[in-house]
């Protein structure tokens, strides 16, 4: 009896070692082809990894070293120029980085003012709501931007605000912490871009935003150019929404990259007349106007000449090959 129980637990004890090293086995061969796969993945995300990492760094030293250019190359570029800067976007760093790029360039005023999208919107929606002639928002929105735009082209004279300006300043349609002084202005940029969040404000795309851009930013547009005035484009390069389709499609050079040193080199070239579409972006013509090209950097100066070697007593003096007699073997 007690064999048999032996027998019996010596049985089931080979039958599941047996199981066990089956399924041993079984794993060894069907997960060595996985466990293959998910590695050399991990490996090519580690080296996509690094290469990235080293293009980070390689874009990093190239910004650097354009940004140490900027000032030597802006340098009296618009020396004597007043200069109006209008953001119609939501991103103030462009707008800082454009004021800083005229300043670089010796601009003799740079003044700025900032047209609310959102508030635009906002009022221009209440305006017409309590008119019954027919008027369509659009056509508010049109009408406002014609009469605003040579009032921003006038500026606030004498440094303090002015009374045609006040009214927008009033309703929220023009904002600025300073008097606009400096004016009339002949060169104007236009910041545009905005997040895509601020874009959407309940639409389910940005379609709304961009016929509002065309209803009031055309307009101002048109108004100036009329005016012989010089208007340009920018935005951030990572901006989410972009306003540059819009602003090319009437007729400006635009600069997608504001924010970063190839957008402050190119911006004083286009508002002195070097059209393009400059930028980082692959819509852009080129990153750089085509005139710094032909930049040369004048030829260092000779160097002195080195002061003759003292000669002791008896030593022959030199004769220079130039000034000697020919000899016989000369002829």
């Amino acid at each position: 009896m007690n064999s048999d129980i032996r027998y019996h637990i010596a049985s089931l004890a080979a039958v599941f070692l047996a199981l066990g090293i089956g399924i041993l086995v079984g794993t060894a061969f069907v997960g060595a082809p996985v466990v293959q796969r998910q590695t050399s993945l991990i490996r090519r995300l580690e080296t996509n990894v690094g290469d990235l990492r080293r293009d980070t760094a390689a874009r990093d030293n190239t910004e650097r070293a354009l940004a140490d250019l900027v000032p030597g190359i802006l340098h009296g570029k618009l020396a004597g120029r007043r200069i109006l800067v209008v953001q119609t976007g939501g991103y103030r760093d462009a707008t800082d980085a454009a004021v800083e790029a005229l300043q670089q360039a010796g601009a003799s005023t740079v003044a700025r003012a900032i047209l609310p999208t959102d508030t635009w919107r906002r009022e221009m929606s209440a305006a017409t709501a309590a008119i019954s002639d027919g008027d369509t928002i659009a056509e508010a929105v049109r009408a406002e931007a014609r009469q605003l735009a040579p009032l921003l082209l006038r500026g606030d004279p004498g440094g303090v605000f002015s009374e045609p300006l006040q009214p927008y300043r009033d309703r929220g349609l023009v904002v600025s912490d300073t008097p606009l002084t400096g004016g009339p202005f002949r060169l104007i940029v236009l910041v545009g871009g905005t997040s895509l969040a601020a874009a959407l404000t309940g639409e389910t795309d940005d379609s709304a935003l961009q016929t509002f851009l065309r209803q009031r930013d055309t307009p101002l547009i048109e108004t100036w150019a009329a005016r012989g005035v010089t208007v340009v484009g920018v935005e951030p390069v990572e901006a989410e929404v972009s306003f540059l389709r819009l602003y090319q499609s009437a007729g400006l050079s635009t600069i997608d990259a504001m924010d970063r040193a190839a957008g402050k080199i190119a911006l004083p070239f286009a508002l002195l007349g070097e059209k393009g579409s400059y930028g980082l972006r692959p819509a852009a013509d080129r990153a750089l106007p085509a005139s710094l090209e032909t930049l040369r950097l004048a030829p260092p100066p000779p160097s002195p000449a080195a002061p003759p070697l003292p000669r002791g007593p008896g030593s022959p003096v030199p004769t220079s090959p130039v000034l000697s007699s020919p000899g016989p073997d000369t002829l």
